[in-house]
């Protein structure tokens, strides 16, 4: 009798837990609230418990409390995801043709190094300024852009375009600042350690994989770019033809 009671307990107590942790995921709506209020998500692929996963904000949103933050609790790198025309734009190379990652850069004006909250702050702050200048940065430095895939996570499913979809989405300046979640230990965060993270600073949690359901749902992917009538011996029909938008050389008849 003991032993069925306790078990029925442990029972109980996991399914509250996974119904706490199933609480921390939020809704694209919700996650564009609360990126749209400057405040901090996290973004995994999924919900599985292998997967791993970025703390994020909106570039436009950025200070240098929120920095800090991403500095002490993500301990990883800090990437800028963006479009690529801003790469051009300020003649920032890509580190290696098979990858997405640009060389890593500072603002000119830095005080320090380049590695402190402040200057991380200020190189963001002027990447996004339409008025910069390639003269404004230096090259290599303490933030890493990383390029956009155009189509996004319908094309990548990736935190790079995640970020710069979240952005857009939310109407800010299309870039993110993202960096990985690492543990005490070293060692990459897992979900579980995620839950914990998220817990500890009620922080919201989105999924690629549900970006990319709602991109699917909400977005018009197919243009009709042209109309004919189509004589046949069966008749006349008629020939419609598609474009995808995210593969805008693509087309289809229909």
């Amino acid at each position: 009798m003991n032993n069925s009671i306790n078990s029925n307990s442990n029972t109980n107590n996991s399914n509250i837990e996974n119904s706490s942790n199933e609480a921390l995921f939020s809704s694209i709506e919700e996650a564009g609230i609360e990126i749209k209020n400057g405040n901090i998500i996290i973004i995994v692929d999924d919900k599985q418990p292998e997967t791993e996963g970025v703390l994020y904000q909106a570039a436009q949103k950025v200070t240098k409390e929120s920095i800090s933050f991403l500095m002490l609790y993500g301990k990883g790198l800090i990437y800028l995801p963006c479009l690529q025309e801003r790469l051009k734009e300020l003649n920032i190379p890509m580190a290696s043709a098979t990858t997405n990652i640009a060389m890593s850069i500072d603002s000119a004006y830095k005080k320090g190094s380049g590695s402190s909250a402040s200057d991380k702050l200020l190189t963001i702050k002027s990447f996004i300024n339409i008025d910069s200048k390639p003269d404004d940065f230096r090259i290599p430095g303490h933030i890493f852009p990383l390029r956009y895939q155009e189509g996004g996570v319908l094309v990548r499913a990736g935190h790079t375009e995640a970020a710069v979809d979240l952005a857009k989405m939310s109407e800010l300046y299309p870039a993110g600042v993202i960096t990985e979640i690492i543990k005490d230990d070293g060692e990459v965060a897992k979900l579980s350690d995620i839950f914990l993270l998220a817990k500890k600073f009620d922080l919201k949690i989105v999924t690629i994989e549900e970006l990319i359901k709602y991109r699917k749902k909400k977005e018009k992917l197919i243009e009709k770019i042209s109309e004919i009538i189509l004589p046949t011996k069966w008749g006349d029909f008629k020939a419609l033809t598609y474009c995808a938008k995210i593969y805008p050389n693509e087309t289809h008849i229909a």
